[in-house]
């Protein structure tokens, strides 16, 4: 039996189902015989007798794929599940780069529990004259305050390196500072500051580091020059009574958002 001969036989055999369901199924018997392009295959090798055929249809049976069906819903299978896999571990990276590079709490909060809670037994030294900061593979946060003094609490993997308040460098460490009301020189690199509405002058010099300042709706004078960095457009106010100046060399500076 030719293939054209399996068609009319099982055109026939399928009589007493509906005409639309009769053709659907003839057209899908009729895309078998053009994959069979021109080979030596036959309807009758790949599917049984056509009176067979008919009445797996009839009786409401799953007719069995051919091979090439088979291919492709295995390759199909194949890709979805390459999908969801990679899906998932997209999801993954981006709930790991958020643990570790969200702060650890909002740093423009002055009022956070984490800075006020066991305020009185952080470390402190009396600063006399200008505060002069060097920060190396750090996170700092920097805040300021009425007293005299340099207040800090810092965590550290490193024992080795916590920070030295009589060098002033911070190394290799994650810091809270409380600085006076006093003018501040600061260099940076290769580290992440945020500066929380700062009451004294700046002047901060960053090297491959990032800088956010939260103003929390204060007014300054900026005087930034930058060389191969990114920086947020900030307002300046002529006649505000901090000045902050900034000096970035491949650096990141940008308003503080948590």
């Amino acid at each position: 039996m030719n293939n054209r001969q399996f068609v009319s036989t099982l055109k026939k055999a399928l009589a007493a189902m509906p005409k639309q369901a009769r053709e659907d199924i003839l057209r899908e018997i009729q895309s078998h015989i053009e994959e069979f392009d021109g080979g030596s295959n036959s309807l009758i090798e790949r599917f049984g007798p056509p009176q067979e055929l008919a009445d797996q249809y009839l009786d409401g049976e799953p007719v069995k794929p051919t091979l090439s069906k088979k291919a492709i819903g295995f390759g199909r299978t194949v890709f979805l599940f390459i999908g969801i896999t990679v899906a998932a571990l997209i999801a993954v990276i981006a709930v790991v780069v958020r643990i570790y590079t969200t702060d650890d709490f909002d740093y423009a909060n002055e009022g956070a529990t984490e800075l006020t809670d066991g305020r009185s037994l952080w470390p402190s030294i009396n600063i006399a004259t200008q505060v002069d900061l060097e920060i190396q593979q750090a996170r700092v946060t920097l805040y300021w305050h009425d007293k005299p003094t340099l207040d800090w609490k810092c965590r550290s993997d490193d024992q080795d390196e916590d920070f030295n308040p009589t060098q002033t460098k911070i190394r290799h460490n994650s810091c809270l500072l409380f600085l006076p009301v006093q003018p501040a020189t600061i260099r940076s690199q290769q580290s992440h500051l945020v500066m929380v509405r700062p009451r004294a002058a700046v002047h901060i010099n960053l090297v491959q580091s990032d800088l956010r300042i939260a103003e929390n709706r204060n007014d300054y004078q900026y005087q930034i020059e930058q060389r191969r960095s990114s920086v947020d457009p900030f307002r300046s106010v002529p006649n505000a009574p901090v000045k902050i100046k900034i000096v970035a060399d491949e650096s990141s500076v940008k308003q503080y958002e948590y």
